[in-house]
């Protein structure tokens, strides 16, 4: 993936079937391919775009990682990812601390980030243009 991306490094989505996955949000959601990673042998996976919002989607695997990134892994749910032009103001505007699930830093992949959880259950990462 290109420098700046805030989604390089990590796969949120891990879709089941990722052909069939990835042809529903290009095909039928009309989302763009912004990027596109690794093998059927490795795992594949895709930063899709539609707007100015950004999701990724990856084949299931394992995950090894040993900090905070871990927490933003949410089995086969659509992680969301939001670039904000300030990430501590809009870090700062969350009213209800309790959805916190990883506060602002900077990942070992690069970005500045911070993640939330709605009350589904669904994850929102906020990420520093």
């Amino acid at each position: 993936m290109r420098r700046g991306d805030p989604l390089r490094g990590r796969e949120p989505h891990f879709a089941s079937y990722f052909d069939r996955t990835l042809d529903f949000y290009t095909k039928v959601l009309g989302c763009e391919i912004t990027s596109k990673w690794g093998s059927t042998e490795e795992g594949r996976g895709a930063t899709l775009q539609i707007g100015g919002m950004k999701a990724a989607i990856a084949d299931e695997h394992r995950d090894d990682t040993q900090d905070n990134a871990r927490k933003a892994i949410n089995g086969t749910r659509l992680t969301i990812y939001i670039a904000v032009d300030s990430l501590q103001a809009r870090f700062n505007a969350i009213t209800d601390k309790h959805c916190i699930v990883i506060e602002p830093e900077r990942t070992h992949w690069g970005i500045h980030w911070c993640v939330v959880r709605d009350p589904d259950g669904n994850l929102i990462a906020y990420t520093q243009k």
